[in-house]
C-alpha cells in the first residue's frame, strides 16, 4: 500500500513545516496535540522527500511508570543552524 497524497496529508505537511520554521523543533506528542497528527514520522518523511533537511534527535526520558523510553524530536536544518 503506497503513501496517500491527500489534501489532508498535504495540509499537515504544510502546518508541520511552518511549525518547524517558527518553533525550531517538534515531537510526536506536540504534533498530536497541536495538529491531530498521529503519524509525525510519515509527515517528516514526506518533507524529506520534498527536499527539506530534518534532523532527528532521540530523547531518553522516563514514562509515567518509571520505565526508560525514547522518542524523536525533529528539527529543520537551516543554513543558520549549520553555522
Amino acid at each position: 500500500m503506497g503513501r496517500e497524497n491527500t489534501a489532508h496529508t498535504r495540509s499537515q505537511n504544510k502546518m508541520i513545516l511552518e511549525y518547524l520554521q517558527s518553533h525550531k523543533s517538534i515531537s510526536q506528542y506536540e504534533a498530536a496535540d497541536i495538529f491531530g497528527c498521529w503519524r509525525l514520522s510519515a509527515r517528516i518523511s514526506d518533507l524529506r522527500d520534498l527536499g527539506y533537511s530534518i534532523k532527528t534527535e532521540m530523547i531518553k526520558t522516563k514514562n509515567r511508570y518509571g520505565h526508560t523510553v525514547m522518542y524523536g524530536r525533529y528539527s529543520l536544518i537551516t543554513a543558520e543552524s549549520e553555522e
